[in-house]
């Protein structure tokens, strides 16, 4: 079994150097994100206060690639976290306010479901688009309120990228996503409807793949 493992790892790298990127990888991620959501009664289009929502982002994720010459093409799944953002008490929006305490909202955590297809500009370097569906775990509202709650949202999700091979399993790589997940529900209003953020947010990102 040891020795059948290694053939594969050397199988991977094919004649001329040319890599074999089809099959199943995980790998880790790590990077930045930010954007705004506005917080309010979405439903009764009552606005509140802008929310910046910023940090580091790092998280591990599975895929498996189909190669057809120099298309590559597959399915990705991802689990990180996500940006938060806090705007101080006694900031004012057109109907809502950070009255009790301060008005936030927090990406708690994100799982991305993502179609991936590209093209090998040289057989150890992809450019490559991805689109699928997120679903978030979120936090935020007024401190101290009726507003203040969480739940989970979804939405979608897609970007560009580009990964490089650096060996018979590995690779590494850079990527752009844009998270449309809105609205992102908190507490309630006085009459029971969800006070929730609308917004978005984007996350530039370096990842390290390991090719199984």
């Amino acid at each position: 079994l040891i020795l059948r493992f290694l053939t594969i790892r050397a199988d991977r790298f094919k004649g001329g150097g040319s890599f074999e990127w089809g099959g199943a990888y995980g790998g880790v991620v790590l990077g930045y994100g930010e954007g705004m959501y506005t917080n309010g009664v979405s439903v009764l289009d009552q606005l509140g206060v802008d929310i910046n929502v910023n940090g580091e982002i790092f998280g591990a994720k599975l895929g498996y690639n189909f190669q057809s010459g120099s298309t590559v093409y597959g399915v990705e799944a991802d689990i990180t976290n996500g940006p938060t953002g806090l705007t101080p008490q006694g900031t004012w929006g057109p109907m809502w306010g950070c009255g009790t305490g301060d008005c936030y909202a927090n990406i708690d955590s994100i799982v991305t479901v993502r179609g991936r297809a590209g093209i090998l500009a040289s057989s150890d370097f992809l450019i490559y688009g991805t689109a699928g569906v997120a679903a978030a775990q979120i936090t935020g509202g007024i401190v101290a309120s009726a507003q203040d709650g969480g739940g989970t949202a979804m939405g979608a999700v897609g970007g560009i990228g580009a990964e490089y091979a650096i060996g018979n399993s590995t690779t590494v790589g850079a990527e752009y996503l844009y998270y449309g997940i809105s609205p992102i529900p908190f507490g309630v209003d006085g009459s029971g409807n969800t006070f929730d953020g609308v917004g978005d947010f984007g996350v530039a990102r370096l990842f390290f793949n390991f090719h199984f």
